[in-house]
Parts: structure tokens; C-alpha cells; sequence
């Protein structure tokens, strides 16, 4: 779909040379990452690629189609989650509910009780991932191997620009855009620091890298980017620690704390209320005059109405 199968040199510069144009004309930022020269070198050899690092190591062990499907095929049988396991409710918590308009407030948690989590069906069965964040691009095979088994409706690419730059000569950018122009978004996050991702200890270091992300989370939906799976490209990029970076930025409290778990109920309320039988209110339905409603949101002036909320429950 996306990679070609084919690894001649002098295709390889055709390649390199239509993807540069197509990101200097969409993405002239990214391009000019791009256009500068690296350390890796790729080798071709028995009709096979493979990328070769500064210390003359091989990347995809002369192999990079057969490790990137071999990855895929695991991955699908046992997706990561980007935020496993988090408690978003956890009343232990420090944030200041002051400075976090939208977040539940401890006493509409008491009136409501625990949240509750859906059974969400796996991977392999819905054939659709909402978010992907990818760590490591590289050729880009594996990507091809993905959208072959299941839509992804949103891919952020984490990347330092010598690995990137790979997929310029392995796979047809035209038709990657013109498959994220469909209803489908597509983000890069470039890394431009000497050391790699697994060096970053500084909390400098890390906001200058993973800043951009918040901005993306926020483009998608919170909620939407909790769901998502978290896939890494090799080791040559060390694992990113999102969840632990998040926990200690102030990205967390203001996109985590409170909305996803508000969507949860919501779909979960909805679901209920569909079982009961409840209508659907549409502009069609006729309306009694001096009917009582109530619009129900999850903004500040919850904590203000709940009370009366309860109070009109059962009418």
C-alpha cells in the first residue's frame, strides 16, 4: 500500500527525491531536517535492505521487511496501551482542584461513586485503533503493515530525523498523505537532541521534547488519546516513558484528570439508558409545552447542580 518491494540504488534516488518535494511543499519545517545529512547508511544485499548504524552495527539484523512484519504480527497479538494502567480517580492525589476547572470535584465523586470502565473489545477484533503513537519510523514497513490489518485514525511519529529519513527511500509518501486526508490525522514529533531519548534526564529536556505532544493530545481528544496503543519501532530508539513524563508535567492534571473518566460514564449512561427503552430527544419529536429538562454536562457548574441533579433524578 504504502512501501515499495523493490531496492535498486538508482530507485532508491528517485524515491529520496519525490518524498523530500512532497514534505518541502506540505511540511517545509520537517524538510529541513530532512535534507541534512546523517550517520546511518543503507545496505543492500540479496534483495533485502537493512540500515547500518555510525558503529558500523546492523539496525534490522539484513533484514528490515521480515523484522518489521515480525513486529507487527506481535504487536497485534499483544498491543500495548499508551497509558496502561493509570488511576485517573485517585484520591490521593495532589493536584489542586482550584487550578483544574474540569475535574470532578471529591464531592460529585461521593455522589456518583466509582467510575466505571468499559470492556473494551481488542485489537484484533475491532480492527481500528483510534490513536497509534509511534516510536521510530524508520523505512516505514511496518507502518505499511499496519494500516494493511486495521485503520488507524490517528498516528503521532515520535523520531530523531537520521531514522526518519529512512522511509524517504522505502515508502511513497503521496499515498501516506492521502490516507491521513480521510478523515484520519497524522503528527511528527521530531527529537533534535544529540542524545536519544533513553539519555534525557533533565525535566528541561524532556518539556523540549514532548512539549508538542500536549498540543496533539489536545487536537485529538484527551479521552480519544487515553485509548490509544503505543507501538515501538526497534531499540534504537529507547522506550519513551509517556506515562511517567505526563505524570510529572503539568500536561497530566489538565488533560487527564477528569476528562476521560467523564467520558467513560457518559458512554457508559448511555448505554444503559438505551437498554431502558429511554428516546433519543431529535428536533422531530414533538415536546409537551412546559416540559422540564435538564442538559447535563461536565463543566464547572457541576459542582454547583448536583444536588438539585439528584433531586429530579427519578422524574
Amino acid at each position: 500500500m504504502f512501501s515499495f518491494t523493490t531496492f535498486e540504488e538508482s530507485e532508491l534516488k528517485k524515491r529520496l527525491k519525490k518524498n523530500l518535494n512532497i514534505f518541502r511543499s506540505k511540511l517545509p519545517d520537517i524538510a529541513s531536517h530532512l535534507e541534512l545529512e546523517y550517520g546511518l547508511k543503507v545496505k543492500i544485499a540479496n534483495g533485502k535492505i537493512d540500515a547500518i548504524n555510525k558503529n558500523g552495527t546492523s539496525i534490522y539484523n539484513s533484514d528490515a521487511v521480515g523484522v518489521s512484519k515480525m513486529q507487527v504480527e506481535q504487536f497485534l497479538l499483544s498491543p500495548t496501551r499508551i497509558l496502561p494502567g493509570i488511576e485517573l480517580l485517585n484520591e490521593d492525589s495532589q493536584f489542586d482542584e482550584t487550578l483544574i476547572s474540569h475535574r470532578f470535584s471529591k464531592k460529585i465523586m461521593d455522589a456518583i461513586g466509582n467510575p466505571v470502565f468499559l470492556d473494551i473489545k481488542p485489537l484484533n477484533e475491532t480492527k481500528f485503533a483510534s490513536v497509534i503513537l509511534m516510536q521510530g519510523l524508520g523505512f516505514g514497513f511496518h507502518l505499511d503493515f499496519l494500516v494493511e490489518e486495521i485503520e488507524i485514525a490517528n498516528l503521532i511519529i515520535i523520531d530523531r530525523p537520521e531514522f526518519f529519513k529512512l522511509s524517504l527511500i522505502a515508502l511513497d509518501w503521496e499515498r501516506v498523505f492521502d490516507y491521513f486526508s480521510k478523515d484520519r490525522t497524522l503528527f511528527f514529533l521530531f527529537h533534535t537532541l544529540n542524545e536519544g531519548l533513553e539519555d534525557l534526564k533533565d525535566k528541561k529536556d524532556l518539556e523540549l521534547v514532548y512539549g508538542p505532544l500536549l498540543t496533539m493530545i489536545r487536537e485529538i481528544n484527551p479521552g480519544v488519546f487515553h485509548w490509544g496503543y503505543f507501538f515501538q519501532h526497534l531499540n534504537f530508539n529507547k522506550e519513551i516513558g509517556l506515562a511517567e513524563w505526563l505524570n510529572s508535567s503539568n500536561g497530566y492534571p489538565i488533560y487527564f484528570t477528569g476528562y476521560t473518566d467523564d467520558e467513560i460514564w457518559s458512554l457508559d449512561w448511555s448505554i444503559q439508558n438505551f437498554k431502558k427503552g429511554i428516546p433519543l430527544l431529535n428536533r422531530a419529536s414533538p415536546i409537551q409545552n412546559n416540559t422540564h429538562a435538564f442538559v447535563v454536562g461536565s463543566g464547572p457548574s457541576l459542582d454547583k447542580t448536583i444536588k438539585l441533579i439528584e433531586k429530579y433524578q427519578n422524574k
